[in-house]
């Protein structure tokens, strides 16, 4: 049956036959605020099982345990009131130990998907949602509560989207490292932690190149002038070369003149000798002679040599040379800095990325993802074991504030049967429990409100 999203049904009546501790319960003309109040064990939580078990779907494995003991079966019956129409739906439902026949009749017509036209008039809550078991739990619990009523999934396509969409590189979204099972505001986290940490480990990369080109840079002089040394020092070397060869050479002629004289030495010793044997070694000693005046003749040219020799001043071109050495290595630097200089562009512009990605994943994609599922409130967001609304933690609320969200809360997962059920309110102060009223106020809803007292009777009471 096709319904307007506007209808809003609210329950008039119910009855219980042979149901958990109820042979007979009949409850007509509820209004907005139904306290049932009494001692334990009066049957308080049987009323609020009651009203789910009329209204949700049937489960074999637990359904038998709402039959009365020693009973064949258990009957629920529950009047709705569209507030738009006034036209009543009748659910009758009857459990057994094997089934759970469910009929349904809106309008005075009897609807066929009977439990599927039950679950849009109910929501995905079910009446499970209790706001002040929320506001008096942890927020780890909390976190709980909210995640297991709006539970939905992220697929990589509905993050890699809007991060293109607004020009971000999704690419340096490593994808495949998340698990898309999740529920979906746990991987968004996840997700943005994991950027976070690729982004600070980028940021860490980019310093140390910048405080390396920094540090090289303070040790180039700023009167030094590259292009004065920017060339090759081969000529020089050449020049250092030659001069040091013109050195050898000049030993070398030192060690062979004093080799000579060693020789001639030898000889005059030997003429000595032979003058002894003047007969016999004659002709000896005109070779000798000879040679003596080949090697004088030698030394002759040799002394000439000498003395035009000028000894070349090799310091200063070491000393020039040791300059270029040193510009050179500067030269290399400045080399290595332009290079670092070069790769330190993209590091810088990947960090920028990620910081694009990381500004995108905290503010406008899990915007524009909580927008596309509906989350029951505007501004809701979870992270960790925080529950946050408008980036503010509930635990941060004042009491007020956090009663009213509770109770928000409950409205925002309610589909159109506009009734929510309140157990333990007895939990709630005096203040706290007149904060909780002052809400309840200010609705359409109605309230389902179990108290414990002192009664030694189940009373079931409006308190409009």
């Amino acid at each position: 049956m096709n319904q307007e999203k506007e209808d809003k049904f609210r329950i008039i009546a119910v009855t219980y036959l042979d149901f958990l501790g109820f042979s007979e319960m009949v409850r007509k003309d509820l209004g907005k605020l139904v306290i049932i109040k009494g001692d334990n064990e009066l049957g308080k939580t049987s009323f609020i099982k009651g009203i789910r078990a009329a209204l949700k779907k049937a489960d074999k494995k637990t359904d038998f345990e709402l039959i009365m003991t020693g009973r064949p079966a258990a009957q629920v019956m529950m009047s709705l009131q569209n507030l738009s129409t006034l036209k009543t739906v009748e659910i009758s439902r009857t459990i057994t130990n094997e089934t759970n026949n469910l009929k349904l009749v809106e309008d005075g017509r009897p609807v066929g998907t009977a439990q599927t036209r039950l679950n849009e008039i109910v929501g995905e809550s079910g009446l499970h949602f209790n706001p002040i078991d929320f506001f008096l739990q942890d927020k780890s619990t909390r976190r709980n509560l909210i995640l297991k009523a709006i539970s939905f999934h992220l697929t990589p396509e509905m993050v890699s989207g809007p991060l293109i969409e607004s020009g971000a590189d999704a690419s340096l979204v490593d994808f495949s490292r998340f698990n898309f099972q999740k529920h979906g505001l746990i991987l968004l986290g996840e997700i943005r932690d994991y950027v976070y940490d690729i982004r600070r480990e980028q940021g860490r990369k980019v310093d140390q190149l910048e405080k390396s080109i920094n540090q090289d840079k303070a040790e180039i002089p700023e009167t030094f002038d590259v292009q004065k040394y920017n060339c090759s020092i081969s000529s020089k070397l050449d020049v250092l070369r030659k001069m040091e060869m013109i050195v050898s050479n000049h030993e070398k002629m030192i060690a062979q003149k004093e080799h000579h004289n060693s020789e001639i030495e030898k000889n005059q010793k030997a003429q000595d000798d032979i003058k002894k044997e003047i007969v016999r070694l004659d002709a000896k000693f005109a070779e000798l002679e000879n040679q003596n005046n080949f090697l004088i003749d030698q030394i002759q040219l040799i002394n000439e040599e000498l003395l035009n020799y000028v000894e070349p001043n090799i310091s200063g071109v070491q000393a020039e040379i040791q300059e270029h050495e040193k510009a050179q290595k500067l030269i290399n630097k400045i080399e290595a800095i332009s290079k670092r200089e070069a790769e330190l562009i993209p590091e810088r512009e990947k960090h920028q990325a990620l910081d694009l990605i990381c500004k995108l994943l905290a503010g406008d994609i899990p915007r524009k993802i909580l927008s596309e599922i509906k989350l029951p409130i505007e501004g809701l967001s979870v992270e960790g074991d925080n529950v946050f609304l408008n980036g503010v933690a509930i635990d941060q609320l004042s009491t007020e504030q956090q009663i009213n969200f509770s109770v928000q809360l409950a409205r925002a997962l309610a589909g159109p049967l506009k009734a929510i059920c309140v157990d333990r309110i007895e939990s709630l102060s005096n203040k706290n429990y007149q904060i909780f009223l002052k809400c309840c106020a200010e609705d359409d809803f109605q309230y389902f409100i179990t108290r414990v007292t002192d009664d030694t009777e189940l009373i079931i009471e409006n308190g409009d």
